[in-house]
């Protein structure tokens, strides 16, 4: 029997104990029934990530009135995702998705929207360095702020869920006393 190696592991197994993968037309890639659940999660994860990417370019192209975000930003926008330095020179250890969420680099281009609109009217340079500077020096600035601000909302959201789950407002929840006579109200006084 033919063994076959796992895309995730890296273990070599026979065919009947692998799980296969079709990717385009004749590629297979083959995994081990507990890789394979972490292959879908990846490939969901991902997907995730595809989506709040073109989130944020949607954003970028409507705050700073372009057609398109273009191609030399993208590096950028990975580096403040993963949790680099914008500038200077890059360190041996490499991070991934350490950073700010795509949907938090949104949230920043949209709070510094006017500062950002002042500043294309006074700019006279080309597009893409107009978008690298206004990374440089709004954005990156700006994504703490909106960080904060998103995991406030989801604080305050977690604390609502809370309450409203832990308070009982019923009738039965307000006797200080215990009734000696159904009828009778003087006890709650």
């Amino acid at each position: 029997m033919r063994k076959f190696l796992c895309q995730v592991c890296r273990e070599k197994d026979i065919d009947d104990n692998m799980t296969i993968v079709k990717v385009g037309k004749s590629n297979k890639r083959y995994h081990t029934v507990g890789c394979y659940d972490r292959y879908l999660e990846d490939l969901e994860f991902k997907k995730k990530e595809k989506q709040e990417f073109d989130i944020l370019c949607k954003t970028i192209e409507s705050t700073c009135d372009i057609t398109s975000v273009p191609p030399s930003l993208f590096g950028l926008l990975q580096k403040l995702r993963n949790g680099d330095k914008l500038t200077g020179g890059g360190s041996k250890t490499k991070h991934y998705k350490k950073g700010y969420s795509y949907l938090t680099i949104a949230e920043a281009y949209m709070e510094k929207e006017g500062l950002i609109r002042w500043k294309k009217d006074q700019w006279d340079g080309s597009t893409p360095s107009f978008l690298s500077f206004v990374l440089f020096w709004y954005v990156s600035d700006a994504c703490e702020d909106a960080d904060v601000k998103i995991q406030k909302q989801k604080r305050l959201e977690e604390d609502k869920k809370e309450i409203d789950q832990s308070y009982d407002f019923s009738i039965d929840s307000f006797n200080y006393k215990d009734k000696k006579d159904d009828g009778d109200i003087t006890d709650m006084l």
